[in-house]
C-alpha cells in the first residue's frame, strides 16, 4: 500500500508538471502574439497574420488539454454523478448553523437575532 505522503507528492508533482507546460506553451503564445501586434503597425499582410493565429491555436489546444485534465476529470465526474461540486460543503455548513441556533430554542419560537443577549426576544415591555 502506498504511503499517503508518497501519494500526495506524487499527485502535487503531476500538478507542478501541468502548470510548468501551461505556464511555457502561454509564454510562447506570448511570443507570437507580439509578432502579430508588431506587424499591424508594419508591413505584415493578413496571410502572416492568419499563420501566426493557427500557430497559437497549434500551441494552445493541446496545453489546455493537458494541463487542464483534473479539472476536466472533476467537472466530468460531478456531472457524471449529477451533483454540484461544493453544494455538499454548503449544506453541511448551513445544518450545523441551523441546528447550533435551534438547541436553545422552544417550540413555535424562532430563533434570536445574533448578537441579542438570552431572553432579549421576547423582552419587548414597556
Amino acid at each position: 500500500m502506498i504511503d499517503d505522503g508518497v501519494a500526495q507528492s506524487v499527485r502535487q508533482s503531476g500538478l507542478l508538471g501541468r502548470v510548468g507546460v501551461a505556464g511555457f506553451a502561454s509564454a510562447n503564445i506570448m511570443m507570437v502574439s507580439v509578432s502579430v501586434w508588431s506587424g499591424n503597425a508594419s508591413d505584415m499582410d493578413a496571410s502572416a497574420q492568419t499563420l501566426f493565429h493557427w500557430i497559437s491555436a497549434l500551441i494552445a489546444l493541446p496545453a489546455i488539454a493537458y494541463s487542464a485534465q483534473p479539472f476536466f476529470a472533476s467537472a466530468f465526474a460531478a456531472l457524471r454523478g449529477r451533483r454540484r461540486v461544493g453544494a455538499g460543503r454548503r449544506e453541511k455548513r448551513r445544518d450545523e448553523d441551523a441546528g447550533g441556533e435551534r438547541q436553545g430554542e422552544q417550540a413555535g419560537e424562532g430563533p434570536e437575532p445574533r448578537g441579542a443577549p438570552a431572553g432579549a426576544q421576547g423582552d419587548h415591555d414597556e
